[in-house]
């Protein structure tokens, strides 16, 4: 999902700031899961055009000749006749090396490996490394996503350090959240069997999220006798990490709190946005993030934020409540702090729709104007 809602913000941000003037051609595996593919473009009409090859399509002849010859010779015959035949002027956010007769910008989502290498094995590490490595060296600019990022890619990848380019993703809002009202409220209340004042977290169950601070907060405020009830949502399995959500399972049940820690697993993207809407505070304990988009979509919407203190969260909402993300007592004072007041989303709605639409323009240029670069050195 994180990479799905990834391109269609970005899509939606070129739209609103082009229109027609900028055609996007994504081009996906011939097999390309058609849901997923429906949930990452933009309403029609809009200036994507999709394009299916079985030269993406993972154990197609055609991928495996690809990749045999890239890896053999360095060539991308493959992607140089793709090009042509579609006519590009660039190609973004692929894993195109060089040789395809325009410019390639590749993206690197994040540098989680070098900072958390405990959470891989060895072999991801190297192979993370390795690609990292090939995508910067060929690339004519290399795209991350905070200076946060920029930084970590100077420290490993110094060859990298001048041809970097930071695009700071913004998340749209979807329109329907401006029209949200007690019912909704009610209906999410009923569906999920929610408290009336509930903090949300909306991350995946990875290990590197942090969701164990949660629990030792909500141990602590039991102990306390103060209720606060945290709602999650969000796929349940780490791949890296088997067993880690049965293990927080497990931590919920010994400190008896299975009706304040609420797993919805995956739900509703809709309802996603109704439980922002309507939460205390969204919190994010994460302890590495390349640029969050939970805390894009709550920027987005004007809503209030618990974020873990590490360096791209004060860079991308330096207004948040901060706490060390190894200390619940500090977060569980955040939280009481919120659960005190009166909920507050922020800005009114037409001063928070306006402010989204200004920040998606803003991301839709900067994404161009790094595209136009690449084109015009190129020359």
């Amino acid at each position: 999902m994180g990479g799905i809602n990834y391109f269609r913000n970005l899509f939606l941000a070129v739209g609103t700031f082009a229109g027609s003037q900028v055609e996007i051609c994504l081009v996906v595996p011939a097999n390309v899961d058609e849901e997923a593919l429906r949930m990452m473009l933009p309403p029609a009409p809009s200036n994507v055009k999709v394009t299916r090859v079985k030269l993406l399509q993972r154990g197609h002849p055609s991928w495996f000749a690809w990749r045999v010859v890239r890896k053999i010779f360095g060539s991308e015959v493959g992607a140089r006749q793709l090009v042509k035949k579609l006519r590009l002027d660039a190609v973004s956010h692929s894993d195109f090396v060089h040789g395809t007769g325009v410019p390639v910008l590749n993206w690197l989502p994040d540098f989680q490996h070098v900072h958390l290498p405990h959470m891989f094995d060895a072999d991801e590490i190297s192979a993370r490394t390795a690609k990292y490595v090939d995508l910067s060296r060929h690339a004519k600019f290399v795209i991350v996503s905070s200076e946060d990022a920029a930084q970590d890619l100077a420290d490993t990848l110094p060859h990298a350090a001048a041809k970097t380019r930071v695009l700071q993703f913004v998340s749209t809002t979807p329109p329907h959240y401006w029209q949200l009202d007690n019912s909704d409220f009610a209906r999410v209340r009923s569906r999920y069997q929610l408290d009336h004042r509930f903090f949300y977290v909306p991350n995946q169950f990875w290990m590197h999220k942090n969701h164990a601070v949660l629990l030792e907060a909500l141990n602590i405020a039991k102990k306390r006798n103060v209720r606060l009830q945290i709602v999650c949502s969000g796929a349940t399995v780490d791949l890296r990490n088997p067993d880690h959500f049965e293990n927080l399972q497990r931590r919920a049940a010994e400190i008896g709190c299975g009706d304040t820690f609420k797993v919805l697993g995956v739900i509703p993207y809709e309802d996603v946005f109704t439980l922002i809407r309507f939460s205390c505070a969204v919190v994010n304990p994460s302890r590495f993030e390349g640029w969050s988009s939970t805390v894009e979509e709550c920027k987005s919407a004007g809503k209030g934020m618990v974020l873990s203190d590490i360096p791209v969260h004060r860079e991308q909402m330096p207004l948040a409540a901060f706490f060390n993300p190894s200390d619940p007592v500090e977060l569980l004072t955040h939280l009481e702090a919120a659960l005190a007041t009166e909920e507050s989303i922020g800005p009114d709605n037409a001063t928070a729709l306006a402010n989204n639409v200004k920040r998606q323009q803003e991301y839709g240029c900067r994404f161009i104007e790094i595209i136009d670069e690449a084109i015009r050195s190129a020359c």
